[in-house]
C-alpha cells in the first residue's frame, strides 16, 4: 500500500506498509512490556493523539492513495 523513505537519528531506511483486515484477529499481546507500555488496534479515524508522526503521514497517505512518501530529511 505504501512504501516509506525514513531518516531515522541515527540511520535511515525503507518502510513497507500494507493495510489489513484486523476484524478476525485476536487483540494484540505485548511480549516487551520493558520497551512498550500498550498494545492496542485503533479504529484508523480514532488515532491516539501520540502516535509517531512517520506513522500517522503513512495512514494519511494510504487513505490518499499515496504510495511513497518521505519523512525525516528536512529536519
Amino acid at each position: 500500500m505504501h512504501a516509506l523513505h525514513r531518516k531515522a537519528t541515527e540511520t535511515e531506511f525503507v518502510a513497507l506498509c500494507f493495510k489489513v483486515d484486523i476484524s478476525k484477529m485476536d487483540k494484540p499481546c505485548n511480549k516487551e512490556p520493558n520497551k512498550h507500555d500498550d498494545m492496542q488496534f485503533f479504529n484508523i479515524y480514532e488515532l491516539p493523539e501520540n502516535i509517531i508522526p512517520a506513522h500517522k503521514q503513512v495512514i494519511e497517505c494510504i487513505n490518499e492513495d499515496i504510495f511513497y512518501s518521505e519523512h525525516g530529511w528536512d529536519e
